[in-house]
């Protein structure tokens, strides 16, 4: 360097006591520089280090950084509040430390981030300590160095529970009868088609009843529509008892309701079934001091017997449920029945 050279330089020259000083304070004023630039550094650096903790402390989304050994290297203020712990007792642990539920699927999906260099987004619910579930949409993005090589997994995930939510309720709304809160038509035909897809695939059977009140605008006209309404609510309620869970069980509109028996064994079973319903409607209702009393009347198709697509299935049970009112209401009757007629 220019410094050293100048130094020897004066080493083979004859030096002055004048010449030394000057080369003395020459050298610690380099010294000096040099300390105050290192110290200006590391202050600028410590100074950008808070604040952008500062900031990412400030958001309400999770922002955290993974090391190469999958634990936890920052953690922000968001982050620490979701698990009740301070930010000092988060980092070092692994996701799995935190959240078993998901650690599992978090470290697999870390480990194809430091793996492939790419970016990685997902979706996660969190179940907090008062036991709600909450949904996180995150980012999962990798820290490459000059030399191609990961340093580290940078992640922010943000709360989408109220939109989720939100959603949620849109959807509810949208495939749901308001009165009865049963599946309405919209939903239904997509849940018996699928249904239907399935039954042919595993090689079952589907059967779907289609059931009509007797004598409902009778009780409706008599006690009026608020009545009507309640009576209808209590009608959805005794037809899910009737059923299994897995059976789904939807209001189409006015007074006509239908359920799809998943994985029926016999007809032996489809007409107990379509008895305890019978029997269950014929009860009298109370309601608003009323005693309101109906019946129904059902008709059953059956899948691929009688019609392979949604729409044609609810044509039969219709026509048998037709073929049951004109034979007296109150009773069922099967679609291929009908055709022996």
């Amino acid at each position: 360097s220019v410094i050293r050279r100048w130094q020897k330089s004066l080493l083979d020259a004859e030096i002055s006591d004048a010449q030394i000083r000057d080369m003395i304070r020459f050298n610690e004023a380099i010294d000096q520089s040099i300390s105050q630039s290192a110290t200006s550094y590391t202050f600028e650096k410590e100074q950008q280090a808070r604040v952008f903790d500062s900031i990412l402390s400030s958001l309400p989304d999770l922002c955290f950084t993974f090391a190469l050994d999958m634990r936890f290297a920052y953690v922000n203020k968001a982050m620490s509040e979701l698990f009740l712990l301070p930010q000092d007792q988060i980092i070092g642990k692994q996701f799995i430390d935190l959240d078993p539920r998901n650690g599992i699927e978090i470290q697999h999906q870390v480990e194809h981030v430091i793996r492939a260099k790419t970016e990685l987004r997902g979706e996660i619910n969190h179940q907090n300590s008062s036991g709600q579930i909450q949904f996180f949409d995150y980012l999962l993005v990798p820290v490459i160095d000059q030399e191609g090589t990961v340093e580290a997994v940078v992640g922010m995930a943000r709360n989408m529970t109220e939109r989720k939510q939100r959603e949620d309720r849109i959807w509810h709304a949208a495939n749901h009868d308001a009165l009865t809160n049963l599946p309405n038509r919209r939903l239904f035909l997509d849940r018996l088609e699928q249904q239907i897809k399935y039954a042919v695939r595993v090689g079952a059977c589907t059967a779907l009843l289609f059931i009509d009140l007797d004598a409902f605008k009778e009780a409706n006209d008599r006690f009026g529509h608020e009545t009507g309404d309640r009576l209808l609510q209590l009608v959805a309620d005794r037809l899910r008892l009737c059923v299994r869970d897995s059976d789904p069980v939807a209001r189409l509109g006015g007074d006509e309701f239908c359920i799809i028996l998943v994985d029926w064994i016999d007809i032996r079973s489809i007409e107990l079934v379509a008895g305890k319903i019978l029997t269950a409607l014929a009860s009298p209702f109370s309601i608003l001091d009323h005693s309101v009393q109906i019946s129904a009347s059902i008709g059953i198709a059956l899948s691929p017997q009688d019609a392979d697509t949604p729409e044609d299935l609810i044509k039969k049970a219709d026509q048998a449920m037709y073929a049951a009112k004109m034979a007296g209401r109150n009773q069922f009757r099967f679609f291929t029945s009908l055709e022996a007629v």
